[in-house]
């Protein structure tokens, strides 16, 4: 029950500023555990999950919680008013890491507009295009000196129905929808899905020199352009400089995990988020 604070967006600032300092201090005495929050994934300008967690990480450092803190998602921080002010006071802070989701963000956000009323079900014949992309402020954020990464929440879920947790893709999917190809070059944003990340995960040592030759090379790819252009089933995955052999399972094994049985989608229904397109069994 700890962050049990209702929907940010309504509920009042010290009543979700007290729910996020008592999850870091249960943290701090239970022996300096990290913590993962999902906040503001949503496209209601009012969420102010962002500001409270820069508070309550604020107070926690100040009496003795060492621990990382992973923000995922962070969407609204795009919309709101004070976005600037938000990002000033989280790069006061130590050892937080802002972790997007290109695929899940990009699927989620916008299907009921960014003015109230939120979270309603839309009709599945009502034709809507999205007006935003959902994606956190992820050049404002690495420009005040904030880690940011970018992850693949969901795969071939209800939130998601398609992908594959490949990071290649995840890092291309980035580069595309935040015009991070504005950057001086092609490869300034890579630690997006490998240095950040791993010290996100406390793999301190992680390094591109001295290191196990733990890497995934892409022999066909000479730049940027071609890397992203094609899947690169040519890629060569390193553990300790050994070139590992796998094969990717054929989907039927994971037919029980992905088909709802015995359920037909309604025409006209309203449906949540992406279930829409989820996949039925006939």
């Amino acid at each position: 029950d700890i962050l049990d604070c209702g929907n940010v967006s309504s509920t009042p600032h010290a009543e979700t500023v007290k729910a996020m300092k008592a999850c870091l201090e249960a943290a701090r005495t239970h022996g300096q555990m990290d913590c993962d929050w999902h906040i503001d994934e949503t496209n209601d300008p009012e969420c102010r999950g962002m500001r409270a967690a820069a508070e309550a990480i604020g107070h926690a450092r100040k009496v003795g919680y060492t621990g990382r803190v992973v923000l995922g998602h962070c969407c609204a921080l795009a919309l709101v008013d004070d976005a600037s002010d938000v990002i000033k006071e989280l790069a006061k802070l130590s050892d937080i890491f802002i972790v997007s989701n290109p695929t899940t963000n990009l699927g989620l956000q916008d299907r009921r507009g960014t003015g109230p009323p939120f979270g309603l079900a839309i009709d599945t014949c009502t034709p809507r295009t999205p007006a935003w992309r959902g994606m956190t402020l992820l050049q404002e954020l690495r420009d005040a000196g904030i880690p940011v990464a970018a992850a693949s929440d969901n795969v071939r879920d209800h939130w998601h129905p398609y992908g594959d947790y490949d990071m290649l893709t995840v890092w291309g999917l980035a580069q595309a929808i935040c015009h991070l190809d504005t950057a001086n070059s092609e490869g300034e944003w890579a630690d997006l899905v490998s240095v950040v990340p791993a010290k996100a995960m406390g793999l301190d040592h992680y390094t591109l020199i001295g290191s196990d030759a733990d890497l995934v090379l892409f022999p066909s790819a000479r730049r940027a352009s071609e890397l992203f252009a094609r899947p690169q089933i040519d890629r060569i995955v390193l553990r300790r400089g050994i070139p590992q052999v796998s094969i990717l399972p054929q989907f039927s094994v994971l037919d029980d995990l992905v088909l709802l049985k015995n359920k037909k989608p309604t025409p006209g229904r309203p449906v949540q988020r992406g279930a829409a397109t989820q996949k039925f069994a006939s």
